[in-house]
């Protein structure tokens, strides 16, 4: 495709993604330059710094005020819990406590209205103590299993025909009893 239009091609996905182009010697040769991007680490001050200027600008834009200023720490750091870094989960949360808000004619965005909204948009089953925005709830990562950052999430690989292709099977397992 990229000599039949000679129009350069991106590849952009998630870190296992890397497997399906390794597996292709042609698309390993082509796509051999990478840029990559994490998740926030919240334990690394730059990044949890970043991360907060990013809660910032969200709040910038948000069509309701804020009770707590989405990048003061203890709130930030919920919202790190909630989203376990990762960009898409903040939006998730914050669309759903905008929607939640509009719907039950609340004016101001604070924490019931996000625990609300993480629940509804990112883990169902989740209980009032494990909830990061939840008044009582511990704040720690979610990624035990069956929460929704579980480690190896994408565990829903094993046994698919691609994952014993690509050897993904047995990586998957190994990291799971790690």
């Amino acid at each position: 495709l990229m000599d039949a239009t000679r129009v350069a091609l991106v590849l952009a996905g998630l870190p296992e993604c890397e497997n399906v182009v390794r597996a292709n010697p042609q698309l390993w040769r082509r796509f051999s330059s990478r840029v990559s991007y994490s998740a926030f680490e919240l334990e690394e001050p730059e990044d949890f710094g970043e991360f907060r200027a990013v809660l910032r600008g969200f709040q910038e834009r948000l069509p309701l005020p804020v009770a707590i200023p989405l990048h003061e720490a203890n709130l930030a750091r919920r919202f790190w819990f909630g989203s376990d870094g990762r960009l898409d989960f903040v939006r998730k949360v914050l669309e759903g406590a905008v929607s939640i808000a509009g719907a039950q004619g609340f004016d101001c965005l604070d924490l019931p209205l996000y625990a609300r909204a993480f629940r509804e948009t990112v883990w169902a089953d989740v209980t009032e103590r494990l909830n990061p925005f939840s008044a009582n709830g511990i704040q720690r990562a979610l990624i035990r299993a069956r929460e929704p950052f579980e480690a190896g999430g994408n565990s829903t690989l094993i046994g698919s025909p691609v994952a014993k292709r690509l050897g993904l099977a047995h990586e998957m397992r190994r990291m799971a009893h790690a």
